[in-house]
C-alpha cells in the first residue's frame, strides 16, 4: 500500500546508545544555584560560575574532569544539598555522579540513594581527616551505608596545586573513566598504567603494596604514583566489595555495563507499549536485543568464544506469567558473561505492552 509504514514487528527499531552523562553537585564559586548547567569546556564554567581557582572543590573537580578527557558535564552549584540533587531531576538520565567537597556520611548516603534510583554510579571522596591506611579502614568500617554496588571511591587524596593541600579526587577519576571508556570500551576497567590522572603528580600519602591490596579487597581503590611521576588508578572495585553484595557487583566495569544495558534496553524498547503482548512482539524484541548484544560481543564486551556463550536473551512465555501478560507487562531476561568475573549476571528488563485482544 502506498505510504505504508513497516511494522516494528518485522523491522524492530535499533537500540540507541547515548554518550555517558556525568553530573557534579558541589559548592563553591558564584552563579546560578541549585540548577543543572551543562559545561562543555573551561570557558563555559568560568563564564557561568567564575574562575576555577575561586570555585573551591567544585572548580577543582570540573577542571580535573575536563583536563582528563571528560566533556559535557552537568554542574550544580548547590546551596542546599537536597535541592542540589533534585536539580538533576531535569536531566533525562545520569550515568556518573560525584559530590566534590561533600564528604559527610549523611550527604553521601542521600546522594547514593538518588544515584541508585537514577541508575548511576556515584564516585565518592573520603574526608580530609582520612590520612593513612588505618584511618581509611576505619572509614570503611563506619561507612556501611555506602557499601553499595553503585558507589566507588579512591584513596589517597591527590595533592592540590600550589599549597599542596589534599583535594577532591572525584573529578580526575571521572574524567579518566570517561576518557578510557571512549578508547577501550565501557567494559574495560579504568585501572592500571593507562588510567593516568592528568595534571596530578603527587599524593597526600603513600600506601605500601600490602596496604593497597588490603584496602582494594574492601572496595577502596588505591591511587599509585609510578616511578616516572604519573599518578594512576590502581583498582576498579565498587564499595560492595567485601560485603554480601559483592558476588555479582565486585567490579566497577561489570556494574557499569549492567546499568548501561538496563538503561539502553529500557529506553529503546518503549515502542513495545502499543503492540499486543504476544509471540510476534516477543520475537521482534528478541531480534532487536540479540542484534544489539551481538555488536557488543564482537567489540569484546563479553566473554565467550561464540555469541551463545557470551550472552542470551529470553522473551517468551517463560519470562512472563499470564498475570503479567494480562497486565501488559513485557519482561525480557538478558544474561551476559562479563569479562570479570565469568559468571552470568541476570537482568530483567520490563516494558509496557498492551494486552492481546
Amino acid at each position: 500500500m502506498p505510504g505504508a509504514v513497516a511494522s516494528p514487528l518485522s523491522d524492530p527499531p535499533l537500540i540507541v546508545v547515548a554518550p555517558t552523562m556525568t553530573a557534579f553537585v558541589g559548592s563553591g564559586g558564584a552563579g546560578p544555584a541549585d540548577t543543572a548547567v551543562r559545561i562543555g569546556g573551561p570557558a563555559d564554567f568560568e563564564t557561568t560560575f567564575g574562575p576555577f581557582a575561586d570555585a573551591g572543590d567544585l572548580g577543582m573537580a570540573v577542571s580535573l574532569f575536563l583536563g582528563n578527557g571528560g566533556d559535557g558535564v552537568w554542574v550544580v552549584r548547590a546551596e542546599d544539598g537536597s535541592r542540589g540533587l533534585r536539580a538533576l531531576d531535569a536531566l533525562p538520565r545520569i550515568d556518573l555522579m560525584a559530590l566534590p567537597g561533600q564528604t559527610g556520611l549523611a550527604a553521601q548516603a542521600g546522594a547514593l540513594a538518588y544515584a541508585e534510583a537514577r541508575g548511576a554510579l556515584l564516585i565518592l571522596d573520603l574526608p580530609a581527616t582520612v590520612t593513612g591506611a588505618a584511618s581509611a579502614q576505619a572509614w570503611l568500617n563506619d561507612a556501611a551505608a555506602l557499601r553499595h554496588p553503585n558507589a566507588m571511591a579512591t584513596f589517597p587524596h591527590i595533592q592540590g596545586a600550589g599549597a599542596g593541600q589534599p583535594t577532591t579526587n572525584c573529578g580526575a577519576v571521572a574524567g579518566a573513566m570517561v576518557r578510557l571508556e571512549r578508547t577501550r570500551g565501557l567494559w574495560k576497567a579504568a585501572s592500571g598504567i593507562e588510567a593516568v590522572l592528568q595534571g596530578v603528580t603527587w599524593l597526600a600519602t603513600q600506601l605500601t603494596s600490602a596496604e593497597s591490596a588490603a584496602l582494594a579487597l574492601q572496595g577502596l581503590n588505591p591511587l599509585r604514583r609510578l616511578p616516572g611521576g604519573q599518578v594512576v588508578i590502581w583498582g576498579a572495585r565498587t564499595l560492595a566489595s567485601g560485603t554480601a553484595q559483592e558476588e555479582d557487583w565486585r567490579y566497577v566495569p561489570v556494574r557499569r555495563m549492567a546499568l548501561f544495558l538496563e538503561r539502553s534496553l529500557g529506553e529503546s524498547l518503549t515502542w513495545t507499549a502499543v503492540e499486543a503482548n504476544a509471540e510476534p512482539l516477543w520475537a521482534a524484541v528478541r531480534q532487536s536485543v540479540e542484534s544489539f548484544l551481538a555488536e557488543l560481543w564482537r567489540a569484546g564486551a563479553f566473554q565467550g568464544a561464540t555469541p551463545r556463550t557470551g550472552y542470551y536473551v529470553r522473551c517468551d512465555a517463560t519470562t512472563m506469567t499470564e498475570a503479567d501478560i494480562e497486565a501488559g507487562r513485557l519482561i525480557v531476561e538478558v544474561g551476559t558473561a562479563p569479562l570479570k568475573p565469568a559468571e552470568f549476571v541476570i537482568l530483567q528488563i520490563s516494558a509496557r505492552a498492551t494486552p492481546p485482544g
